[in-house]
């Protein structure tokens, strides 16, 4: 792979138009600093989580390095935005006591870390009398989380 300058407006995708393949090995700007990086699927094809391993490109040694910071979290459907300089994960989570949570995070760097800054959580409520699905938006305001959306649809519309 030859190292260049990031400048690609969306990722590389190496398997595009190839059946049966998914994002499997994307070069990107991981951590914004201008350089390719990339990451490839460690999961199954018919895992529900998306997990990838991240490398990212090391200026002074040269070469590239397993990027911790993004493996440890294990972002599920991730996506790098080098022009707002945010990452998004999206997708469900399955928790033991079989609930779920349908969402989405976006996180910047900060420090060397990413900070959670917006969450978006979509739930279907069943009551006694109707079916709807919620929205739920949060943002972080001045270091505290504030509901900047919440909304009800009912389905089909």
């Amino acid at each position: 792979m030859l190292v260049s300058k990031a400048g690609l407006k969306n990722a590389c995708d190496l398997n595009k138009g190839n059946p049966g393949y998914d994002n499997d090995f994307i070069v990107e700007d991981l951590d914004f600093d201008g350089f390719n990086d990339f990451r490839f699927v460690i999961t199954p094809v018919l895992d529900y989580r998306r997990l990838y391993s991240y490398w990212r490109y090391d200026t002074v040694k040269k070469l590239f390095v397993k990027f911790s910071l993004l493996d440890n979290m294990q972002l599920t459907y991730p996506g790098f935005d080098s022009s707002t300089r945010r990452v998004f994960e999206s997708g469900d989570d399955h928790h033991l006591d079989r609930s779920r949570r349908h969402g989405s995070d976006v996180f910047i760097y900060k420090n060397g870390k990413l900070k959670l800054v917006e969450t978006a959580d979509f739930y279907s409520v069943k009551d006694q009398n109707s079916f709807y699905f919620l929205t739920v938006r949060r943002k972080r305001v001045n270091g505290k989380w504030k509901i900047v959306e919440k909304s009800k649809q009912l389905p089909g519309r």
